[in-house]
């Protein structure tokens, strides 16, 4: 039954695409996840569409339609589900409506952010994996796992069922100043091909300013701050650790054109 309804919720397409893939190469990688990401999304969007078993459409509805002061900061800002990251609400141009919302919700939170790929000139390809976390403190950027993560995460996700010995999960997968060669939300969609579908988010026709600059969105943010302090502390005679900076300048490489530090 289980098998039957993820085959009647995935396109003959992408498992057709994913069964062209090179066992263990790295786009068989890549396809496997975007199979999981989009699995997990479709029985999200299901369950949901199961409306009154578990969480009635009407009572959320009821209580975003009744008055509100409109002084408090979230008067308003009404998600079109309970369930919702915060990047993906568009649901007038979702397939499944207000049900996708929940799909990429509860991707975020099995994973640590809805999964994006970098599609390439031909918007069809699958090179890289970024995440598009949806937490309160961050960070807003799309950012890649680091090698370490991709290799526990295929890892885990391969290791034969029942066998005793089995990896403890490494989900949800967290960024940290490590995971580097960061996006902005609207660069990834709007230039650089970065997205799973193009419908998932609405994209402006001229860039925001950004609204968040800090080192958890730009680790290298945090570099170039300490080789200013660094600079500062070699005019005055202090003594200064070339390690350390010799690491702050090789950081400073691995930056996208969405990056404040970007020459």
């Amino acid at each position: 039954m289980f098998c039957w309804l993820l085959h009647s919720l995935i396109s003959s397409k992408l498992l057709s695409i994913f069964s062209d893939t090179i066992v263990g190469s790295k786009t068989f990688h890549l396809r496997l996840l975007e199979l999981l990401a989009v699995s997990c999304h479709q029985i999200a969007v299901h369950l949901y569409k199961l409306d009154g078993v578990n969480h009635p459409h009407h009572e959320y509805q009821k209580w975003v339609d009744e008055p509100r002061d409109m002084d408090k900061w979230d008067s308003n800002r009404r998600h079109p589900t309970p369930f919702c990251h915060r990047a993906y609400t568009n649901i007038d141009q979702y397939p499944n409506g207000a049900a996708d919302t929940v799909g990429y919700w509860a991707e975020a939170k099995i994973f640590g952010g809805v999964l994006v790929f970098d599609r390439g000139e031909s918007e069809v390809e699958c090179k890289e994996l970024y995440l598009h976390a949806g937490l309160l403190n961050g960070p807003y950027t799309l950012f890649p796992l680091t090698e370490g993560q991709f290799k526990t995460l295929i890892k885990f996700l391969l290791h034969p069922h029942g066998d005793t010995d089995a990896p403890e999960s490494p989900l949800p997968l967290r960024a940290t100043s490590e995971n580097r060669w960061r996006w902005s939300a609207w660069d990834a969609i709007a230039e650089h091909h970065i997205f799973r579908d193009r419908y998932e988010r609405r994209v402006a026709r001229v860039k925001p300013r950004p609204n968040y600059r800090s080192s958890v969105d730009w680790p290298e943010n945090a570099d170039e701050f300490y080789l200013i302090d660094a600079m500062h502390n070699h005019w005055n005679g202090e003594p200064i650790d070339k390690e350390k900076i010799r690491t702050a300048l090789e950081n400073l490489k691995k930056i996208t054109p969405s990056s404040p530090c970007w020459p």
